[in-house]
């Protein structure tokens, strides 16, 4: 059994990864303003890498939305 990922060809990989993008760190949620603040640690971004990232925020019921001005990525809570 061969996974996806050793038969892909270098275009399919750059497909895959184009427009990806992740960070992780500790974030701070400002409800007065509607802000949260990441203090990434570390990112796939490396300009990214120990800075504070804010971004607006709408929370409406299981729904989280994060807004910057090029985008919204929105998640929902599942049942347990």
């Amino acid at each position: 059994f061969r996974s996806a990922i050793t038969t892909a060809t270098v275009e399919d990989l750059r497909q895959i990864a184009d427009g990806f993008m992740a960070y992780y760190g500790e974030f701070q949620v400002d409800e007065s303003t509607k802000t949260i603040t990441s203090r990434v640690a570390a990112a796939t971004i490396p300009a990214w890498t120990d800075s504070e990232q804010k971004r607006a925020y709408e929370l409406t019921g299981d729904t989280l939305a994060l807004i910057t001005p090029a985008t919204k990525l929105t998640w929902m809570r599942l049942p347990n």
